[in-house]
């Protein structure tokens, strides 16, 4: 599956680097995308938050839209969440796919799935991504 989406933030770079993440994020450590531009600025201070194009081929899947149970026993993997990538790479997953309604948030592991396509709004992206969970 490929994917463009946002990435806030405030630092300038033109690769992604696993060491600018850190452990205890709300899905672990990896690099946080979304469809929300609004998001993206919000994590990109004053600037436009970067456009970036992901090629996944096995993320887990958090679909909030579940009934709660369902939804609370996906998000088990993340309890604690110290360490999760490694969990979820052994699991045989390079990504978090969190899905509600029409918002997308992904949580990519490896920063070689993600090419940089710059800063800027005028690209598209999938606000309303075409794949089916």
């Amino acid at each position: 599956m490929e994917i463009i989406l946002y990435h806030g933030s405030e630092q300038d770079f033109s690769e992604f680097d696993l060491s600018m993440t850190r452990d205890g994020c709300a899905f672990g450590r990896g690099f946080y995308c979304s469809n929300d531009l609004s998001l993206g600025h919000q994590y990109s201070g004053e600037k436009d938050p970067y456009v970036v194009q992901i090629a996944c081929e096995s993320p887990y899947i958090v679909d909030l839209d579940l009934p709660y149970g369902e939804m609370m026993e996906r998000k088990r993997v993340f309890r604690p969440n110290k360490g999760v990538r490694e969990r979820l790479i052994e699991m045989g997953h390079d990504a978090v796919l969190v899905k509600q309604g029409n918002y997308v948030e992904m949580v990519v592991l490896h920063a070689e799935m993600i090419e940089n396509l710059g800063r800027g709004v005028s690209l598209e992206v999938d606000e309303t991504p075409a794949f089916r969970l």
